[in-house]
């Protein structure tokens, strides 16, 4: 949903009747459905014991989970970074915001689709 907000802000802004803020304001209505749907879903579900006495350590203190821990820091700084500079770049070399926009929500779903190749 994020990148297509992201992709789509600039042609809808330019609907009539919306300006940025809206345009980006009408992805927030999902939010709170889905919050309202989880709800009803928690409500029916069962809660398992999650904390019982446990004999083996805590996994933070495993050297292994710090490293993964890491790695995806790393993975994930590189993607936002790209995600968040890109389009004022873009913009910057003379791209329109619009098109900038469309090759952000390209460059989200195909990321989506093949992750950790990005």
């Amino acid at each position: 949903m994020a990148s297509r907000a992201t992709g789509l802000a600039v042609p809808n802004a330019r609907l009539p009747g919306l300006d940025g803020r809206r345009a980006l304001g009408v992805w927030a209505a999902p939010g709170p459905v889905a919050l309202v749907l989880r709800r009803a879903y928690a409500r029916d579900a069962v809660t398992p014991v999650l904390w019982a006495a446990r004999s083996e350590p805590l996994l933070w203190r495993q050297p292994l989970a710090g490293s993964i821990t890491l790695f995806f820091a790393a993975h994930s700084l590189v993607f936002y970074s790209v995600v968040n500079w890109y389009a004022t770049c873009g913009l910057a070399r003379g791209v329109p915001a619009a098109t900038a926009g469309y090759h952000l929500l390209v460059y989200k779903e195909v990321a989506k689709l093949a992750p950790g190749r990005f």
